[in-house]
């Protein structure tokens, strides 16, 4: 991580970068628990002013995202004005039902109760693989993660603190159901925040994000508006 971010910080030397804490869980027994290490390094880095927010990776740690599992989490981000994000997935012929984890009938009631803490709806509900178009996998795949994409959009329209991030948007079919969404709801554009997953690794850039959106024909303003969105910075 920490030569990851010093990578970033030579490609963009005039520009001021503000991270994410993943913090990590596991298991003991039948109890989920932050991790301690791992929650110990939050606590340090409670008072350094370039952390925006926690992240949590309910795939990498096998819970389910409602309020009780993220209570603890929630409490920290509540009492030090952090933002959430969350990695939602839709992985399962490969990985097992994973995308139950991350259920918007999960995480949508844990948004609503928590109004004074502005969530990132990570990946926009489902990672909508590129590659998965056109064929009779897809059809089985699109009936199944379609709900889920809707569904997170529709949560970023209607509550005030959640925000829907646009990585993984490169597959023709996501693009298509956030540009209906636009269409449908104008006002969820100033919700949408663009996201990458993995810049340096895996290479995705900002402008693949929006050329996908282009792709499918989404109007200028809301292109414009959309690349200019900012996820309100944490204030102390």
């Amino acid at each position: 991580a920490t030569d990851s971010l010093e990578k970033v910080k030579s490609l963009v030397p005039q520009t001021k970068i503000y991270g994410w804490y993943w913090l990590r869980f596991h298991w003991e027994g039948n109890i989920l628990t932050s991790d301690i290490d791992s929650l110990a390094g939050l606590y340090r880095e409670l008072s350094n002013p370039r952390l925006q927010g926690i992240k949590v990776h309910p795939y990498n740690d096998d819970f389910e995202l409602y309020s009780e599992n993220m209570k603890p989490v929630l409490e920290i981000a509540e009492n030090n004005n952090l933002a959430t994000i969350f990695h939602s997935d839709d992985r399962g012929k490969s990985y097992g039902n994973t995308y139950k984890l991350t259920l918007p009938e999960l995480y949508g009631p844990m948004i609503a109760g928590y109004p004074f803490i502005n969530f990132v709806i990570g990946h926009g509900g489902a990672y909508a693989y590129p590659r998965i178009v056109d064929t009779p996998e897809a059809e089985i795949y699109w009936k199944r993660t379609k709900p889920l994409i809707e569904d997170a959009l529709a949560i970023a329209a209607e509550l005030h603190n959640a925000y829907y991030d646009t990585s993984t948007c490169g597959n023709k079919v996501k693009a298509g159901l956030i540009m209906k969404a636009l269409y449908e709801c104008p006002s969820l554009a100033k919700k949408i925040i663009l996201g990458t997953d993995f810049p340096i690794a895996m290479k995705p850039r900002i402008e693949g994000q929006l050329e996908s959106l282009i792709k499918v024909g989404l109007a200028d303003n809301y292109i414009e508006q959309i690349a200019s969105n900012r996820l309100p910075k944490r204030q102390f």
